[in-house]
């Protein structure tokens, strides 16, 4: 028998899914600028920023994306620079090369991973 929802059970299980979707993705903006980077080219905090609201269609603060891209840099894995235009733009490092191509090597094992976590 297929469950009817009524219209407050429906919001509250579009609020839930959303607010699990925001957590998700704030738990893996490392892992989206990283391979953001390596796909586009150096990019700014702002454009990680309109990138990741278009893509996941979710606000985030400018506050939560340049904390992420801060704690690349100290890690070494993104490096910040002022373009000509003056903006910041960060680009990979070598061991951000790196990482990105063992994220991008283990797909398969990440997948499952996700795959596990709902069985």
């Amino acid at each position: 028998m297929i469950k009817q929802y009524t219209r407050q059970e429906s919001d509250i299980e579009n609020r839930l899914l959303k607010d699990l979707q925001i957590e998700i993705l704030k738990n893996h903006l490392k892992i989206i600028f990283l391979l953001s980077i390596k796909r586009n080219g150096a990019l700014s905090g702002y454009d990680l920023l309109q990138r990741t609201q278009n893509k996941y269609r979710v606000n985030l603060s400018p506050g939560t994306i340049y904390t992420q891209l801060y704690a690349l840099e100290r890690k070494n894995l993104l490096k910040g620079q002022v373009d000509s235009s003056g903006k910041r733009v960060y680009s990979l490092t070598s061991d951000g090369i790196k990482v990105t191509e063992i994220i991008l090597s283990s797909r398969n094992q990440i997948e499952k991973m996700f795959t596990s976590l709902l069985e």
